[in-house]
């Protein structure tokens, strides 16, 4: 636990200042490694995370078993929450973010199947407008982990099943992530502060959003639903949610929308001005999830319950410094 820290600190403290805006193109190779746990691909810039998204894309299963890590803060495009609603929707305030996997069908879909370290950068200025399903900077993840990342001052829009960070989750961890400053909407349902749907055994640990959650049905401030009514196994715990969320119509939930038979929501905090529950429509496992003001969402009492859950998540980070609602 000592040497994960150490590495995750190191990461940290290694990060760019002034980061480069994304040029629009895809490099033509990563900044260096080989995808093994030893040597991961190593991505610094725009261009070498759009090559992420093309490898994906045009590589059958090209990313599983690998390791990928940021080595950077990366800029897709500056200043994106500074723009009005009408021209973002519009999709063309900004070059689009292209996005790290493909989905036709549940058949036809290309995913991202390796691992993802963020390393404690961050990606901002992600920006996609898509009128059709399933949209996020990970569009789909199978037997994924990422982990150490946040997203920053990004706008998605789509039509259903929208996430801060990824849209589908197939089995998949999300770990020590979080998405700031930033705004999911969508005219549709199932729109997630970090996950638009997740499926199977994925979990979400130790994680956090505070962006703005917009659509029509189905909005949580982490996930927006967990299965599709089916029986799961999916987990979620340890995190938070001060994000602000809207529906057109009804169901919204500070954790989940919805929660299927055998998925767990537990040990969570969510800010309650917007929401009055966790999960709006559970049919699986609610433990321990609490409505907070935010005088009292800053307070050092959910600080040290967070950090106390905190110790059973292999790998989690310490919520001292990341209470701040960015």
């Amino acid at each position: 636990m000592k040497t994960k820290a150490l590495i995750i600190l190191f990461c940290m403290l290694t990060s760019s200042l002034n980061a480069q805006v994304w040029d629009g193109t895809v490099a033509e190779s990563y900044a260096g490694g080989n995808g093994t746990k030893d040597n991961p691909y190593q991505i610094s810039n725009g261009n070498e995370l759009a090559k992420l998204a093309y490898d994906v894309r045009n590589k059958y299963k090209f990313s599983r078993g690998k390791y990928f890590r940021l080595t950077a803060d990366i800029v897709m495009a500056e200043n994106v929450m500074a723009a009005d609603e009408e021209t973002l929707r519009h999709g063309k305030a900004f070059t689009q973010t292209p996005m790290i996997g493909e989905y036709s069908n549940d058949e036809d879909y290309r995913a991202f199947m390796g691992d993802f370290d963020g390393c404690g950068h961050s990606i901002s200025g992600v920006y996609i407008v898509e009128y059709t399903a399933y949209i996020a900077l990970f569009r789909i993840v199978e037997g994924a982990t990422i982990r150490n990342l946040t997203i920053r001052d990004s706008y998605i829009y789509n039509n259903v099943y929208a996430g801060g960070l990824v849209s589908l989750m197939l089995d998949s961890r999300l770990l020590n992530c979080s998405v700031v400053n930033s705004r999911i909407s969508g005219y549709g349902s199932y729109e997630g502060g970090l996950v638009g749907q997740m499926f199977g055994s994925s979990k979400i640990q130790n994680c956090f959003s505070s962006a703005d959650i917009n659509g029509k049905n189905n909005v949580g401030g982490i996930c927006g639903r967990v299965g599709n009514g089916d029986a799961q196994s999916c987990l979620i715990e340890n995190c938070f949610s001060a994000s602000n969320i809207t529906t057109f119509k009804s169901k919204k939930g500070g954790i989940v929308a919805e929660n299927s038979h055998g998925s767990t929501v537990r040990n969570c905090f969510f800010l309650a001005t917007t929401v009055d529950d966790a999960i709006d429509s559970n049919n699986g496992a609610s433990e321990n999830n609490v409505a907070k003001s935010r005088d009292e969402m800053l307070s050092a009492d959910v600080v040290s319950e967070l950090n106390a859950n905190a110790k059973e998540i292999e790998g989690a980070r310490r919520w001292t410094k990341n209470l701040g609602f960015e």
